[in-house]
């Protein structure tokens, strides 16, 4: 994935995401902490830490052209506790022990930006970690209706047959097309959705502990549904938590879903860390 400028504007236009890490960092930094924040980007969230501990920071962050970015913003807020490494949170090396950990590498899902597998690797390098911000990340579904997703399902059909000419159709493969409309990720506003049953727990990681993303499970929809929404909740801290739910304050994040095909019920859902992809596979109970 290539550093976006425009990605990172949007992310700083998320006042959901950031009111809820700038609270977690107030209630969890002590005065003398040493701080890392992996994935700094441009630093906002190493800012916050700045702002209450006198300890060493460490901004680590992959990409050049944001540590530079992320430099020159700290030169210029005077906070001369902040070092950023433009490296990898698996190699790098610290001049301190760090005491708290904190990162935004929180796919659309969840685990897509191996936020499992840093946060693991880095406390196994540095156990001095006491604390990781977020603490638990949990995957969940719920069948749900949306006006929505019938929208931007007849959308999607109509892009295909307004090309049909003469003998050559879209119309003959309308039911593959639904088949496989039911095996990506589409994102939206589902806000005004009617939700049905109980929330299905699809992973569940404690960030630090938990070694790898991976995961099966399979999920039953429900017959008045027309997709399953697929959301994240973000346990900062035990007081604070930021989810991608429909139901919570809207963030970048969006509303995740896959629409349910015709005369499927039974969803088989996996992950795999190695190639950061979900897989879906439809059945009938």
């Amino acid at each position: 994935m290539p550093f976006e400028l425009h990605h990172h504007a949007t992310m700083l236009e998320d006042i959901v995401r950031l009111s809820a890490f700038r609270k977690a960092i107030n209630e969890s930094i002590k005065p003398t902490d040493c701080v890392v924040d992996v994935g700094t980007g441009t630093g906002i969230l190493a800012s916050y830490a700045a702002s209450i501990t006198q300890g060493p920071i460490y901004g680590i962050e992959y990409f050049p052209e944001a540590a530079q970015l992320a430099q020159c913003l700290m030169e210029n807020a005077g906070y001369q506790n902040v070092k950023i490494l433009n490296d990898s949170s698996y190699k790098c090396k610290l001049e301190a022990s760090p005491n708290l950990l904190i990162t935004e590498t929180i796919g659309p899902l969840g685990p897509e930006e191996n936020i499992v597998e840093l946060t693991y690797a880095f406390c196994r390098r540095f156990p001095s970690v006491r604390q990781v911000i977020p603490a638990r990340l949990r995957l969940l579904a719920i069948p749900i209706y949306s006006e929505f997703v019938d929208a931007m399902y007849e959308r999607f059909l109509r892009a295909y047959e307004k090309n049909s000419h003469g003998t050559f159709d879209y119309r003959c493969i309308f039911n593959t097309l639904d088949y496989h409309a039911g095996t990506h990720i589409f994102q939206g506003d589902l806000s005004k959705c009617t939700t049905f049953g109980e929330e299905t727990v699809l992973a569940d990681y404690i960030l630090g502990k938990t070694q790898r993303s991976d995961f099966y499970t399979v999920i039953s929809s429900h017959d008045k549904a027309n997709a399953l929404h697929l959301f994240f909740r973000a346990d900062l801290t035990h007081k604070c938590q930021l989810s991608s739910f429909a139901k919570e304050p809207f963030t970048h994040w969006c509303h995740s879903f896959i629409r349910i095909p015709q005369g499927r019920n039974l969803l088989e859902i996996s992950y795999l860390s190695t190639t950061r992809k979900f897989t879906f596979v439809w059945r009938k109970i």
